[in-house]
C-alpha cells in the first residue's frame, strides 16, 4: 500500500523571521515547507518539487511577488497562492493589474486566520 504524500508548501519571503514563524505554523499542520529567500530562487524550488501552495510575499528585491506569480502560472496555470503582505488588499491588488490577485492575508498575520486559510486551500487541492 503506498503511503500519502503530505502536502507541500512554499514560503517565497525575504525575511527570515516571517518565513521561520510561517514554516513552524505549517509544520503544526504536518506539512511538508521548503522556503526560498526571492522570488527566482522560489521559481526554482517551484519547478523542481511537487508544491502545492505558495505563500506569496509582495514586497521582495529584485522580482515583487506579483512578478513571482506570474512567473509561478507561466509554469503552472493552476499554481494555489496565498498573497502576505503588509501593505493593504487593494495596493496589492493594484500591482497583480488585469490578473486576479490570489487570497490575501495581512501582516502579521493571526495564527488561526493563517491556519484556517492554508488547510482550506488545500483542501480543495487533494
Amino acid at each position: 500500500m503506498g503511503e500519502t504524500r503530505k502536502a507541500m508548501v512554499l514560503i517565497i519571503d525575504d525575511s527570515k523571521p516571517m518565513r521561520e514563524i510561517a514554516a513552524d505554523m505549517l509544520r503544526l499542520l504536518n506539512l511538508e515547507v521548503l522556503t526560498a529567500v526571492s522570488g527566482r530562487e522560489g521559481i526554482t524550488l517551484f519547478q523542481n518539487n511537487p508544491v502545492d501552495l505558495v505563500l506569496l510575499d509582495m514586497n521582495m528585491q529584485e522580482m515583487d511577488g506579483a512578478a513571482a506569480y506570474r512567473a509561478l502560472r507561466d509554469i503552472n496555470p493552476h499554481v494555489q497562492a496565498i498573497v502576505c503582505t503588509s501593505e493593504s488588499k487593494s495596493k496589492a491588488a493594484l500591482r497583480f493589474g488585469d490578473l486576479e490577485m490570489p487570497p490575501y492575508l495581512h501582516k502579521p498575520f493571526d495564527t488561526t486566520i493563517f491556519l484556517d486559510t492554508v488547510e482550506a486551500i488545500l483542501q480543495n487541492s487533494f
